[in-house]
């Protein structure tokens, strides 16, 4: 014959302060969250910022040889800056660069529809 032992634990109660640690461990991470989403908020904004002035700077520099892309650039600057779509790039050359790029595909897309 088998013969099975099944154990049943005693109950232990809550510890004391349980309760009071859950709640501080709660809000902590509550601020946390609210601190980093708000950094994170601000960095994004500087960087659109930054994006939007270096692509200021290069439609200054083809200002003279084709004032047209110029204002075009100058357009799509202001509405990266407003609207937040973010370009990532290494360097605000590179920035500059890519926004030139998407604003040109896109006029050409524009033109030919």
């Amino acid at each position: 014959m088998t013969t099975i032992t099944v154990q049943r634990p005693i109950k232990v109660r809550e510890p004391r302060a349980a309760a009071l640690a859950a709640q501080l461990f709660s809000t902590l991470l509550g601020w946390f969250e609210r601190t980093g989403s708000a950094r994170a908020e601000r960095r994004e904004r500087a960087d659109r910022t930054t994006e939007a002035a270096a692509v200021r700077q290069y439609a200054t520099h083809y200002a003279s040889h084709d004032p047209r892309f110029a204002a075009d650039l100058l357009a799509a600057a202001d509405r990266h800056e407003l609207t937040g779509a973010v370009v990532r790039a290494t360097s605000p050359e590179l920035a500059a660069t890519q926004a030139a790029r998407s604003v040109t595909d896109s006029l050409r897309s524009s033109r030919t529809s």
